[in-house]
């Protein structure tokens, strides 16, 4: 009876070690869900600095493009300058012209007086 109980309390102790490895396995488990979580949030953060990237990007074109507007209204702006040149120019050679004009007249009075 005794030999029959020492086997029943050895049985009863190898069911208790088993129960400790399988609620082992289960922690280790549970610790590989857990990594695998923290790998999903570092998975998560990098897409959310690819993002962060991509939108700076996007401000980095936006201001490409600011820069190429600003050139483009400077050249603009340029042309417009040169416009005015021009016409001070055409203006300039009418005064020349008027100038030359009133030079004729008086010529002409003098050779109007040198005839009478």
């Amino acid at each position: 009876m005794v030999l029959m109980y020492q086997v029943f309390r050895n049985m009863q102790l190898m069911v208790l070690m088993y129960q400790v490895y399988q609620e082992h396995e289960l922690m280790v488990l549970m610790y590989q869900v857990f990594r695998n979580m923290q790998l999903m949030v570092l998975m998560y953060q990098v897409f959310r600095n690819m993002q962060l990237m991509v939108l700076m990007y996007q401000v980095f074109r936006n201001m490409q493009l600011m820069v190429l507007m600003y050139q483009v209204f400077r050249n603009m702006q340029l042309m417009v300058l040169m416009y005015q040149v021009f016409r001070n120019m055409q203006l300039m050679v009418l005064m020349y012209q008027v100038f030359r004009n009133m030079q004729l007249m008086v010529l002409m009075y003098q050779v109007f007086r040198n005839m009478s």
